[in-house]
C-alpha cells in the first residue's frame, strides 16, 4: 500500500469516529434533557418545593427577570435559553 492509501485510509477512519462519537454525545444529551424534564414533571407533580426555586420566584415577582434567569443559569447550568424556560415554567 502507498502512502497515500494509508493517509485516505487514516483520514475515512477518523471521519467515521467523528461522526460516531458527535451522533453519540447527541444520543447521551437527548437522553439527559429527557431525564431532567421527567425530574421537574415528577417534582411539580408531587408539589416539592426547592428553595433556590422560591428566591428565583422572589425576584419574579419584583420583576427582576433577568436576575431570576442569571440565577437558574448559575445555579442549576442551564443555558439562557433553557433558563429563560425554566424560569417561564415556573
Amino acid at each position: 500500500m502507498s502512502n497515500l492509501s494509508i493517509n485516505l485510509l487514516i483520514m475515512m477512519w477518523s471521519i467515521i469516529i467523528i461522526i460516531s462519537m458527535t451522533v453519540f454525545f447527541r444520543i447521551v444529551l437527548m437522553r439527559q434533557k429527557y431525564t431532567i424534564d421527567m425530574l421537574h414533571l415528577i417534582v411539580k407533580e408531587m408539589d416539592l418545593k426547592n428553595p433556590i426555586d422560591s428566591e428565583i420566584r422572589s425576584f419574579l415577582a419584583q420583576g427582576k427577570k433577568m436576575k431570576a434567569i442569571k440565577i437558574a443559569q448559575k445555579i442549576y447550568g442551564f443555558t439562557p435559553h433553557e433558563a429563560e424556560d425554566y424560569i417561564n415554567s415556573l
